[in-house]
């Protein structure tokens, strides 16, 4: 319009239409100074992020109760916590810039120069420092540090003061040494005690069988009877606690003689025989033609073994049958494994309580103490007694059927059996000179009850 002025440079329709050639140049920059700004903003982030585990990191090294440190690529301590400063009782600025590869402990520079390495390093010994002259059980892991491209940028070391540890450990030791003394005391306390309560115990037995021979009256001789059944029953236990006490107490030596396995079984089952007819259970008792006539070893343990087995058996089961089986396995030019197997047909264990037999004073249940007699000596005995004659024993049972014992046990052969045998037979032959017996026994009521009884035999 005619009076209206519009300033040069302010808008020129002539270049409306070149517009479009800046218009990219322009978005580009936009898009630049908005990613700028967020980049910004998550670096920002990053970093913030990056503190916060730095913080964490810093916490964690400086309140540890663990000892740690760092070293660099020469093994040169970089950094260490307050804790690792106690545990050597030195200070920051003493202990950095200390070369791990020039400590006087040979096994800490061979561990630290593995470290370096690339392998992990573990230390647990008294360690001494020379600086702060301190002396202190520790226990140290050492890793290294690895770049991406696999080199070692140092390591780290966690070091553990197990002052108390040892304390604690020397302490178990000492209450367990305690405790076997105190278990061993009690053992010869047991096998002394034993043995002074059956000698009176004898001199008893015997006089009750002296008097026994001289009574006339069936009543009385019936409870002389009574008494002498229960005194050997008490022999029996006071037998086993002071066989199992010497065991214990490391007083038990075997002895090595020539034994005849068939006779040991034929002796055993003559013993029980009449126990087994009062119950009508049948035994019997079989030796493979493996076994040697003669052996080597203790006669007195093995047939205790035999018979503790085959008492027991006798003792649980009510009818059927007892069989005892002998058999020879692993021979070599000097020794054998001498194989028994004693089997019944009695009421049988539960497989959770096998185990629980074999500990002295222990059966199966509580009520069997009440039903059937025995202090549950007689398997922890064989077990024990089996161990000192590089045997064992396993046990295989099922309820309401019975149970089959197996035990293993070390004898030596002898040179020549047969010839060995030969010279026993001849030496069993029956003397025709009359012997001259001289018998010794140092209490007064035992020689009484043995001169007596000799008398009775005129």
């Amino acid at each position: 319009a005619e009076g209206t002025l519009i300033p040069a440079g302010v808008l020129n329709y002539a270049d409306l239409g070149s517009i479009h050639l800046y218009l990219p140049i322009l978005l580009i920059a936009i898009f630049i100074v908005i990613s700028f700004v967020s980049l910004k903003k998550q670096l920002s982030r990053k970093n913030s992020d990056l503190k916060l585990s730095e913080e964490k990191f810093r916490l964690i090294f400086e309140h540890s109760p663990l000892g740690i440190i760092h070293f660099d690529e020469e093994g040169v301590i970089t950094a260490c916590n307050s804790s690792f400063e106690k545990i050597l009782g030195m200070s920051k600025e003493q202990i950095l810039g200390i070369d791990l590869k020039t400590l006087s402990d040979v096994r800490i520079t061979q561990t630290i120069k593995s470290v370096l390495n690339g392998c992990t390093g573990f230390f647990q010994d008294i360690y001494h420092s020379d600086i702060a002259e301190k002396s202190a059980p520790i226990r140290a892991y050492f890793a290294p540090f690895k770049k991406r491209n696999g080199s070692i940028n140092g390591g780290i070391g966690i070091i553990e003061d197990i002052t108390l540890w040892k304390l604690n450990e020397e302490k178990l030791v000492q209450a367990r040494e305690d405790a076997e003394k105190a278990n061993r005391t009690k053992s010869i306390f047991l096998a002394n005690m034993s043995h002074e309560v059956r000698t009176p115990l004898n001199g008893i037995l015997g006089l009750l069988q002296v008097l026994n021979n001289t009574m006339t009256d069936p009543v009385q001789r019936e409870y002389v009877n009574m008494a002498i059944s229960s005194g050997k029953r008490l022999t029996r236990l006071l037998s086993d606690i002071l066989d199992l006490a010497k065991i214990e107490s490391e007083q038990f030596n075997l002895i090595k003689e020539e034994i005849k396995v068939k006779e040991i079984l034929d002796s055993v089952k003559g013993a029980l025989k009449a126990d087994c007819a009062r119950k009508k259970v049948t035994i019997s008792c079989s030796v493979s033609d493996n076994v040697p006539d003669v052996v080597t070893g203790d006669e007195l343990r093995i047939r205790q073994v035999i018979q503790n087995l085959a008492e027991n058996s006798l003792k649980f089961t009510s009818e059927g049958s007892i069989t005892i089986k002998a058999d020879f396995t692993n021979p070599d030019l000097t020794s054998g494994t001498l194989s028994l197997k004693v089997t019944d047909t009695g009421i049988g264990i539960e497989k959770d309580k096998l185990a629980e037999i074999m500990e002295p004073f222990r059966q199966v249940e509580n009520t069997y103490t009440r039903k059937f007699q025995g202090a549950g000596l007689g398997l922890a005995i064989v077990k024990r007694l089996l161990s000192l004659m590089d045997g064992e024993i396993n046990i295989e049972s099922t309820p309401g059927r019975g149970t089959e014992v197996s035990c293993t046990m070390k004898v030596e052969l002898c040179e020549d059996d047969r010839n060995r045998g030969a010279e026993q037979t001849v030496k069993e032959e029956p003397s025709i000179q009359p012997l001259k017996i001289l018998l010794v026994e140092d209490d007064r009521i035992n020689s009484l009850m043995v001169r007596r009884l000799l008398e009775k035999m005129s």
